[in-house]
């Protein structure tokens, strides 16, 4: 997996490189764990070709498995992807809901991407 280390604010986040192997499944997803913790952050940036297309289909549970790892290690991420192309489906249900909350969000870009990671997460 091919990522940099980026800085907003005073806070760093793991970006993971558009357009090279992401996240593919939850043993992925512990790697990424890893990479956070051997650079003493919890914030990651992924992009849509981070990930595999069976992440957008809920039916496949891999949205689930890759989630539910990052969200057990407390690991805040942001998704980069053109959401005018989500359609409607279970996978804009998702979106819509998790964008609520604080662990998993979705964005149209990478500044507002790295705007919210950079905003001081509530206390665990």
């Amino acid at each position: 997996m091919d990522y940099r280390v980026n800085h907003e604010g005073e806070r760093k986040f793991i970006e993971v490189i558009p357009g090279s192997d992401g996240v593919e499944d939850a043993q992925d997803a512990l790697e990424l764990v890893v990479i956070c913790h051997e650079n003493d952050t919890n914030l990651v940036m992924l992009y849509e070709d981070n990930l595999s297309p069976d992440f957008f289909r809920l039916k496949s549970g891999v949205a689930g498995d890759i989630l539910q790892k990052l969200v057990n290690y407390h690991i805040k991420t942001a998704l980069v992807m053109d959401t005018a192309r989500i359609g409607e489906g279970r996978f804009k249900e998702m979106m819509l809901e998790a964008n609520q909350g604080s662990h998993f969000r979705v964005f149209d870009n990478k500044m507002h991407a790295a705007a919210w990671l950079a905003r001081p997460q509530p206390q665990q």
